[in-house]
């Protein structure tokens, strides 16, 4: 599974290159007689010291976890399948099946996905999840035998924590779905795992959420809620653009000369929300909704 980088990891990049160069730099100048004085070690420290927080800070390592599945219908035995796969597809048509017109007349049933995948021994003791975009429905998740997440409504994303189940090299996930019960959907909703699936693995201490509400527009006052998987201090900063207008810590928050969203004019501010090893950055509006007997709900 080939690592895909996202653009916070390029920019990573583009900044350790940069700060590379600057020491660099200051070597050359420390090396000319007419600089040695200028030229303070000092200096090259924070620089060197600077890329060594680039290099230990956390990427989220986003993996497709999508090709080189097997799926097997109940009685059946295993083909291999890419996903998104729609199981239902793979039922004969049945005039008599309780779905009736809503499913096209294709009934349901219970399968079974699975892929064998590898996990570098470095990544061992980091936080793993598998992120299912949606799976059809009442699921069990086991890995190596070890059942560690299920999920029962088709329509909703979840993610599975596998951090403790996986072991260095060759792992095995096997999703159980069960779609028997019929009818079940007043339209047609396919079968299995009908949409993507990615691997994320990352630090163990992360931002797990992120919450951001208006509660107040005189003055303006944003609430930010925020949840990480240890204890850890919470940085947050709202910019306007590129320039910062206010920072502190979760909680409410006065936005100073707020610009309000609306149909118009639907200005938005940026939130950056960050911990020694994580961030995270979300754009959000703020905008006031009005209702009443006489005029209903204004936006």
């Amino acid at each position: 599974m080939p690592y895909q980088k996202t653009a916070k990891d390029k920019a990573w990049d583009k900044e350790r290159q940069k700060l590379k160069s600057e020491i660099n730099d200051w070597i050359v100048k420390c090396g000319q007689k007419e600089h040695t004085i200028q030229c303070q070690t000092g200096e090259i420290a924070i620089l060197k010291n600077r890329i060594e927080k680039l290099e230990s800070a956390v990427i989220i390592m986003t993996l497709d976890f999508n090709n080189n599945w097997t799926f097997r219908k109940e009685g059946d035995i295993p083909i291999p399948v890419n996903l998104p796969h729609d199981a239902m597809l793979q039922e004969d048509r049945d005039g008599t099946c309780r779905n009736g017109v809503n499913s096209g007349y294709f009934p349901g049933g219970k399968y079974t996905y699975e892929k064998v995948f590898d996990i570098a021994a470095e990544d061992i003791g980091k936080s793993i999840m598998i992120h299912f975009e949606g799976v059809y429905q009442n699921c069990t998740v086991s890995v190596n035998g070890e059942i560690v997440g299920s999920h029962k409504y088709g329509y909703t994303a979840f993610d599975v924590d596998i951090s403790n189940a996986v072991r260095a090299g060759s792992n095995t996930v096997t999703v159980h779905v069960d779609n028997s019960l019929e009818p079940n959907c007043r339209w047609y909703s396919g079968s299995g795992i009908y949409r993507p699936v990615q691997l994320l693995i990352r630090d163990r201490v992360h931002i797990e959420t992120v919450h951001i509400e208006t509660v107040s527009i005189d003055p303006v006052q944003v609430k930010v809620d925020v949840t990480t998987t240890t204890e850890t201090p919470v940085a947050v900063e709202i910019y306007e653009g590129d320039v910062l207008i206010v920072s502190g810590k979760p909680g409410v928050i006065t936005v100073p000369n707020a610009k309000l969203w609306s149909a118009e004019t639907p200005f938005l501010y940026t939130v950056l929300v960050k911990t020694e090893t994580d961030e995270r950055v979300i754009p959000f509006g703020i905008r006031e909704l009005k209702w009443s007997a006489k005029t209903g709900l204004l936006i």
